[in-house]
């Protein structure tokens, strides 16, 4: 099922292989990476994932940061019209936002997979890996408007 839904995915992605939509971006734009300091101020921190890719990414990013952290669709609104107020979003990058959504979360579930039984935390419970594809699928569904039909 899994490799259905990703194949579909990255023939989406393709399609927006256009340069045009690319710039500097953090890579791992969400909740845990911006902290405020005893001023007030918002920093970003980890920028080890710094790169060439979507701009939009970060933006995908931090929406999916709000899943299972009580994150609504005003939520999100608010996120993608802070954004927009700082940076143009065309139809086309607004489009993309979704799939890049399921593939950040695709990518979750890879770093947990390749790194099971490593981190001390939670992470390498059977329960985090299961409800993670769990999220997945509802992603594809609810956020990418995928179908997913009996196994896929």
């Amino acid at each position: 099922m899994t490799e259905r839904l990703t194949s579909t995915i990255a023939v989406i992605l393709e399609k927006y292989n256009d340069e045009s939509l690319f710039g500097c971006s953090h890579g791992d734009a969400h909740h845990l990476n911006a902290i405020q300091t005893t001023l007030g101020q918002t920093v970003i921190i980890d920028f080890e994932d710094v790169g060439w890719q979507w701009r939009i990414y970060d933006l995908a990013t931090a929406i999916w940061g709000t899943f299972g952290r009580g994150g609504t669709p005003e939520i999100w609104k608010e996120l993608i019209s802070g954004y927009s107020s700082i940076r143009f979003l065309n139809q086309e990058e607004e489009g993309l936002i979704r799939f890049l959504i399921f593939a950040r979360h695709l990518w979750w579930l890879g770093l947990h997979a390749k790194n099971w039984n490593m981190w001390a935390r939670q992470y390498s419970k059977k329960h985090f890996f299961e409800s993670g594809i769990n999220l997945l699928i509802a992603i594809s569904k609810d956020v990418c408007g995928l179908k997913v039909l009996g196994g896929l």
